[in-house]
């Protein structure tokens, strides 16, 4: 320990006559550091050393990173913050040597997510997330919707199939953010066709429908 370092000696007596031989011995602190890592980009990275009693903490890492905490943490940290962190503690004067930890932060996968609509009611809608290696999907959307696929097909729809549907992929444990897209499911008009007859021979024949607005006849 650093509270052992000073000198010592050594006397030696030999037939009444005495000699004394002393050395100095310097006892450095020791710590020795540590991470949570791996992690996902976005999640608290933790640095931590082992206690030192009376030491005072000197931490340096990537970006210029510098702590003098025992155990500092960088939020929100990214692939930027990747790296070695290196601690040396100081006691009664006394700088250990530097010991080194490596902070592994993955990456958060980026998915992107559209469809075919808008589509009429019964027709199918097919949903499309990009592709991204290694990726597991997850899909959620009105009325319970879930589906594992990249690109799932609703292949009958109804007005309820309507709304927005997001996707997440998870890559080595780590997820993305969700991406969505909005699907539209438009309903077939409703109209009532009309005629005057019975009719005479010679006589004008008139067709109609009820009116739907917007539609073309």
């Amino acid at each position: 320990q650093p509270e052992n370092s000073g000198r010592y000696c050594v006397t030696v007596n030999l037939n009444g006559c005495t000699a004394q031989s002393c050395t100095d011995v310097i006892v450095r602190p020791k710590t020795v550091p540590s991470n949570n890592t791996p992690i996902c980009e976005g999640e608290t990275l933790k640095l931590f050393a082992t206690a030192v009693a009376g030491g005072s903490f000197a931490w340096t890492g990537p970006g210029g990173f510098t702590s003098t905490l025992q155990n500092p943490e960088i939020p929100n940290a990214t692939p930027a913050n990747n790296g070695d962190y290196c601690v040396t503690v100081t006691v009664a004067g006394l700088t250990s040597p530097q010991a080194c930890t490596n902070a592994v932060i993955k990456p958060r996968p980026v998915v992107v997510a559209i469809n075919n609509s808008p589509v009429c009611e019964g027709d199918p809608v097919t949903l499309s997330a990009s592709s991204v290696a290694r990726a597991t999907y997850s899909w959620t959307g009105p009325g319970g919707f879930t589906s594992t696929l990249q690109s799932p097909t609703i292949t009958t729809t109804r007005l309820t199939d309507s709304g927005r549907y997001c996707v997440t992929v998870i890559v080595d444990g780590c997820a993305s953010n969700a991406a969505c897209t909005d699907v539209v499911i438009r309903p077939h008009p409703v109209t009532t066709a009309t005629q005057n007859g019975p009719l005479c021979a010679g006589e004008t024949l008139l067709l109609g429908a009820s009116s739907v607005t917007g539609g073309t006849y």
